[in-house]
C-alpha cells in the first residue's frame, strides 16, 4: 500500500509541472529598466582604489622613514 501511494505521488509529480508549487501571479517584466549604474560603479571603484593605493604607499613610506631614523639613531648612540 505504501509503495502504491509513493508511485502515485511520483506519477503526479512527473505529470504536473507545478506539483509542489502553485503560481499565484505570473512574472511581469518591469516597465522601466532598473539596472546597476555600471559607469558610476566603475568610476567610484577606480577613485576609491586610487585613494586606497595612495594611502598604502604613504604608510609604507612613513614606516620606512621611521625605521631608517631609528636605525640612524641607534648607530649614533
Amino acid at each position: 500500500n505504501l509503495i502504491e501511494n509513493e508511485m502515485k505521488t511520483v506519477m503526479l509529480a512527473n505529470a504536473k509541472e507545478e506539483y509542489a508549487f502553485a503560481v499565484v501571479d505570473p512574472a511581469v517584466p518591469p516597465e522601466v529598466r532598473m539596472s546597476p549604474k555600471r559607469a558610476q560603479m566603475v568610476m567610484l571603484g577606480t577613485i576609491l582604489g586610487g585613494i586606497f593605493a595612495l594611502l598604502v604607499i604613504g604608510f609604507k613610506r612613513l614606516f620606512k622613514s621611521l625605521r631608517e631614523r631609528e636605525a640612524a639613531g641607534e648607530s649614533q648612540a
